[in-house]
C-alpha cells in the first residue's frame, strides 16, 4: 500500500500563477495531499513567502539546485520556455525517486484541475511501475481522421500531461533513460518550424513522443489507461456525456466521476468549443465543460492578483525566431544591430 505520494509539477517562474491555481483545486479535492513544485527562474520573494504560508503542502524545488551550471546553461539556451518545462520532467523525476522518500507521484501539467480524489489513480500505482493515460481508446469518423487521428500518429499515443511513477528498479531504469532523452531531444520540431528556430529534426513534440516507448522497453511495469476520467481533454471528451455533479466541482463522464480535467488549448472566446486544437467540437458544443473551463479561469485570474508578475529569466539566453533578410535590414537601418 501506497502511504507517501506527492502530485508534482514543473514551472518556469512566469508562470507560477498556473501553480497557485493547480494548488487551489488539489486541495479542494484532495486535501492535504502533497504537491511538489520544480521551478525554473528567479521567484519574487514576496511570491515565496507568499505560497510558503498560504499552501502548507506545497514543496518548491529549484530547477537550479538540482542541475549544475554547465547543464543548467544548455538546457534554456537550447529550449524555449515550453520546451525547457517538458525537457527537465525527466531530471525532475529522478531527483524524487533518488532524493525524497515519496513511494508514488503524478506528474501533472499545469493546465490541469483536480476535481475527484486520487485514490483509484493511487490504487492502480500500487500494483505498477508507470502509469500512462492514453488520448483516446475508440476511432473517429473518416471525415474527422485527418486531422485528429493523424496528431495522435504526430504528437504522442499518450497524454504528457499526466504521467505516473512508482519507486521500483523498472522504474529507476526507465527514468535513467527517460531523462537522457528529454535533455537531448525535446524541441517542439513542427513549432520551431513555424516560428522559424533551428532545430535538430522535424519530428520531435517535447516529453511526449518519448512516451510511446515506455510500454515497449518497459512492458512488464507500464499500465496504460484507457479511462477518461484520470485525463479528460478534448482528445476524449468526444467518447461519451459528460455532467455535473451537486457541487460546482464535482463532474461526470459517463456516470462516472471525473478525476481530472485537462483544460488544453482553451478558446478563451467561447469555452464551450472545448479547445482550439481540434474542431471536433464545432457542432456540439459541450455546456458543462464551458462551466468548468470558466471555473479554471477565473482560479487562475484569482491566482494571478496575487502574485508578481515576472518575466521568465532565462528569455534573453533561450531559442531566438530568425530574423527575415527584411527585418535585419529595417533593424540596421534602425541600428538596432551591430
Amino acid at each position: 500500500m501506497i502511504n507517501h505520494f506527492t502530485v508534482c509539477s514543473v514551472a518556469t517562474n512566469n508562470y507560477l500563477h498556473y501553480a497557485l491555481a493547480f494548488y487551489t483545486s488539489l486541495q479542494r479535492s484532495n486535501p492535504g495531499v502533497a504537491f511538489t513544485l520544480f521551478t525554473l527562474g528567479d521567484i519574487h520573494a514576496s511570491d515565496y513567502l507568499y505560497l510558503k504560508s498560504q499552501c502548507p503542502s506545497l514543496t518548491i524545488v529549484k530547477i537550479e539546485d538540482i542541475l549544475s551550471p554547465t547543464s543548467l546553461a544548455r538546457y534554456v539556451a537550447n529550449y524555449t520556455p515550453f520546451e525547457v518545462s517538458c525537457a527537465v520532467r525527466g531530471i525532475c523525476h529522478q531527483f524524487i525517486n533518488d532524493a525524497t522518500s515519496y513511494e508514488a507521484w503524478l506528474m501533472l501539467d499545469l493546465d490541469t484541475a483536480i476535481v475527484y480524489s486520487l485514490e483509484s489513480t493511487i490504487a492502480i500505482l500500487e500494483n505498477t511501475s508507470i502509469f500512462l493515460t492514453a488520448h483516446c481508446s475508440l476511432p473517429v469518423a473518416l471525415d474527422d481522421a485527418i486531422p485528429f487521428e493523424k496528431n495522435l500518429l504526430v504528437n504522442g499515443l499518450y497524454n504528457g500531461g499526466v504521467v505516473g511513477f512508482r519507486r521500483s528498479n523498472e522504474t529507476t531504469l526507465a527514468l535513467s533513460w527517460l531523462a537522457s532523452r528529454l535533455e537531448h531531444y525535446s524541441e517542439a520540431s513542427r513549432a520551431r518550424i513555424a516560428e522559424g528556430l533551428d532545430r535538430k529534426d522535424d519530428c520531435f513534440f517535447v516529453d511526449q513522443l518519448w512516451l510511446n516507448l515506455l510500454p515497449l522497453y518497459f512492458s512488464s511495469s507500464t499500465y496504460i489507461s484507457s479511462d477518461p476520467c484520470h485525463n479528460l481533454g478534448h482528445w476524449n471528451l468526444w467518447q461519451g456525456k459528460l455532467t455535473s455533479g451537486t457541487t460546482n466541482y464535482e463532474y461526470f463522464f459517463d456516470e462516472r466521476n471525473v478525476v481530472i480535467l485537462h483544460f488544453s488549448g482553451l478558446p478563451k472566446d467561447n469555452l464551450e468549443l472545448v479547445t482550439i486544437h481540434t474542431s471536433l467540437y464545432a457542432d456540439q458544443h459541450c455546456v458543462v465543460w464551458g462551466d468548468a473551463s470558466r471555473i479554471f479561469m477565473q482560479d487562475l485570474e484569482k491566482a494571478k492578483s496575487l502574485l508578481t508578475f515576472s518575466q521568465y529569466s532565462y528569455a534573453n539566453i533561450s531559442p531566438k525566431r530568425k530574423l527575415t533578410i527584411l527585418e535585419r535590414v529595417t533593424q540596421k537601418l534602425l541600428g538596432l544591430l551591430n
